[in-house]
């Protein structure tokens, strides 16, 4: 692994342990390539000339390496912003580091203007020359000619992916009756993940507007306008609504930006740089794995929703607003999403009708095992 660019925020003490075992991976390694070239009869020969190359381009390569490890101990990572100037703390964890400029780039003004431009060094001094203009071009040429390659095959395709989803949906609902065991859990998650990532996450991006005869998945009826067409289309934790303004246009047009609200490397900086020990982070990491869908994602996305139509209405929008929302926060109290509404339209819908209305048929089947099942 290369070592990350100064300053930037992602794993550093994860890349600095990696590094370091591919450091000492390396060191064997040149060491089993000199003692073949060492015991070479010929040292002349083909085999030995390789080994010496091979030998010294590691070397180099170690070389280059080990001052990026040092510098990622070194730094602190600096807190990001999103929407205007406004800091946004991390989630549930204490404030990262203070921020620190940043060591590869710089300012410089340009003469006769009060326009400034930014000059990059090292391993980013190619930006210097990188042509926008016909970056953008490039893009949108190659946009055109993916669209027109689209057609029926695509929809033949995303009614083949329906088809497996709701085939693992059967299963898993079939079968849940059964003493809990890795085949019911296994197509109830495959059903559950697959209505997001496959379908909706595609369908709420547009993906099948054009194509799609039937309106079902146009981008702007797909799930959204009632809670009828959100059971029938994309049933999860967040409200469709509030998933498409955060993610369609928070996330994807800040994408890995101080504005984006699913930078990992910010939400989880505190963790990264706290003094807790390895397995402590892998404990809360594994905690957050079962359970961010409602305790944090359809909290935070709703509380997105409902920022953007106060700025749309004109109202002042302040710093807290601004700031990331779990399931505690809004228990505690929240300006923006009262508890009852989050709970009526939110994750309510979901929590009763994916675990008690769904197996609540179970219940005159076999009685209370079935339905604990």
């Amino acid at each position: 692994l290369k070592s990350p660019r100064k300053g930037h925020p992602f794993c550093p003490a994860f890349v600095q342990t990696l590094n370091g075992r591919m450091l000492t991976c390396r060191s064997l390694f040149c060491l089993a390539l000199a003692a073949i070239s060492a015991s070479a009869s010929v040292r002349s020969s083909p085999a030995a000339m390789r080994a010496s190359r091979l030998l010294q381009n590691m070397r180099q390569a170690s070389a280059r390496v080990l001052p990026g490890r040092r510098s990622l101990t070194q730094e602190k990572v600096p807190m990001l912003k999103r929407r205007a100037d406004v800091v946004v703390p991390n989630v549930a964890m204490p404030a990262p580091p203070k921020t620190l400029d940043l060591p590869r780039e710089t300012e410089k003004a340009v003469e006769g203007t009060t326009k400034t431009l930014r000059e990059f060094t090292g391993d980013q001094a190619w930006l210097n020359t990188f042509n926008v203009e016909d970056f953008r071009k490039d893009i949108r040429a190659l946009g055109k000619r993916l669209e027109a390659q689209q057609g029926e095959a695509d929809i033949k395709h995303l009614n083949k992916i329906i088809g497996w989803s709701n085939f693992f949906g059967a299963v898993g609902i079939l079968s849940m009756w059964l003493t809990p065991n890795p085949i019911t859990i296994l197509a109830l998650s495959l059903w559950s993940f697959s209505r997001w990532t496959m379908i909706a996450h595609h369908t709420c991006h547009g993906g099948y507007t054009k194509e799609d005869t039937t309106g079902r998945f146009n981008r702007g009826k797909f799930a959204i306008g009632s809670l009828q067409r959100r059971v029938a289309d994309w049933f999860d934790w967040m409200l469709p609504e509030a998933w498409n303004l955060e993610h369609n246009k928070l996330h994807h047009y800040n994408l890995g930006e101080d504005k984006d609200p699913d930078l990992v490397e910010r939400n989880l900086a505190s963790v990264r740089n706290s003094n807790l020990p390895m397995p402590a982070r892998y404990a809360y990491v594994f905690a957050v794995i079962m359970m961010w869908k409602w305790v944090y994602y359809a909290p935070n996305t709703y509380k997105e929703l409902k920022v953007d139509q106060k700025i749309k209405e004109g109202k002042e929008v302040t710093e807290k607003d601004l700031r990331p929302v779990t399931l505690l926060k809004i228990l505690a109290g929240n300006d923006n999403v009262s508890r009852w509404e989050f709970f009526s339209k939110v994750i309510g819908p979901y929590a009763i009708g994916h675990f008690l209305l769904l197996p609540l048929p179970l219940l005159a089947i076999g009685g209370m095992p079935f339905f604990t099942n």
